[in-house]
């Protein structure tokens, strides 16, 4: 993304954010066909995108949230 001649535009920056949005989307739509429940963890954008596929799908969904530790 960042490796080419010149860096990226704040219009690239935007195309960028939606094309990486669509393609968990679509990824996680072909995923979770067919099953009861998707269990999202991790990144905000993974888990907004996990729950609008059990919306879209009508899954039953969880999101569980581990409190960081600091040592």
């Amino acid at each position: 993304m960042t490796a080419g001649a010149k860096p990226p535009t704040a219009q690239d920056a935007v195309r960028l954010a939606s094309d990486l949005v669509a393609a968990g989307f679509a990824t996680l739509a072909a995923a979770a066909e067919g099953c009861d429940v998707l269990l999202a963890n991790g990144m905000t954008a993974a888990a907004a995108d996990a729950a609008t596929v059990t919306a879209k799908l009508l899954l039953s969904s969880a999101h569980p949230e581990w409190p960081t530790t600091t040592v």
